[in-house]
This record gives structure tokens, C-alpha cells and sequence, in this order.
């Protein structure tokens, strides 16, 4: 699944995801949510996009960090980092530098980043 199919489900499936996440979706409204590398999602958008991430039982990954648990999703084209209190998404290239980048701040330990990278790939097929 690429990033662009992700929106898709999304905006086809919006109104039971909103009904789903009620309890974060307090808006009498829709919302329309674009899905965008480096974009951080949080509250009703966060769990709209978790909800429809769940449903399409997409490969994961969980990692406890110092910063809280972290699931990690691989899609075709991006990673999406979802945290205790948001999501993330990052392109391929990108999400490289963030997993060095939280191994530096000793966020996760060098043997994680192995682990997740060499699942990441195995995913991927690279």
C-alpha cells in the first residue's frame, strides 16, 4: 500500500472512522484529512488515520523507547511512526535519519535500529 491508497481508504471509509474515534472527534463535522510525508497528525486526524491503519492490518512493528511506546507501520513509499500522542509519517529517505537520529539521543539502542531496519526491509523486499 502506497501513501496516496491510505488517503483513499480514508476519505471512503470517513464517516464510520469519525464514529469510531467520537470520543477524540467532537466536531459536529467531517473532517478532510490530506496524508502528507513530514506531517505530525494529532487528535481526531491521529486517530482517524490509527483507526484506518488498524483496519487494513498493514505490517507493524512495537518498540518501547524512553519516550513511550512507538509502532512503527511500512507502506510502499513511507514509514508512519505512531506515537502515544500522534503520528508521524516520514518518506523512506527520511525515516533513516530520524532512527539514527533517536540511536544518537540514545532514544533506541544501536541493536533496535538493526532490528527495525533489518524488518523494515525484510518488508520491502530490499
Amino acid at each position: 500500500m502506497r501513501l496516496y491508497e491510505l488517503e483513499d481508504f480514508i476519505t471512503s471509509n470517513i464517516e464510520e472512522l469519525v464514529r469510531e474515534c467520537a470520543h477524540v472527534c467532537k466536531e459536529p463535522h467531517v473532517p478532510s484529512i490530506i496524508i502528507e510525508v513530514n506531517n505530525v497528525y494529532k487528535g481526531c486526524d491521529s486517530c482517524i488515520i490509527y483507526s484506518s491503519l488498524d483496519k487494513l492490518s498493514l505490517p507493524t512493528m512495537n518498540m518501547k523507547t524512553s519516550l513511550g511506546n512507538v509502532e512503527y507501520v511500512v507502506l510502499e513509499d513511507a514509514i508512519i511512526e505512531v506515537l502515544e500522542d500522534g503520528i508521524i509519517i516520514y518518506s523512506l529517505e527520511e525515516f533513516e535519519e530520524r532512527i539514527n537520529d533517536l540511536r544518537d539521543f540514545g532514544i533506541v539502542s544501536e541493536a533496535e535500529v538493526t532490528e527495525l531496519i533489518s524488518w523494515i526491509k525484510s518488508i520491502l523486499k530490499v
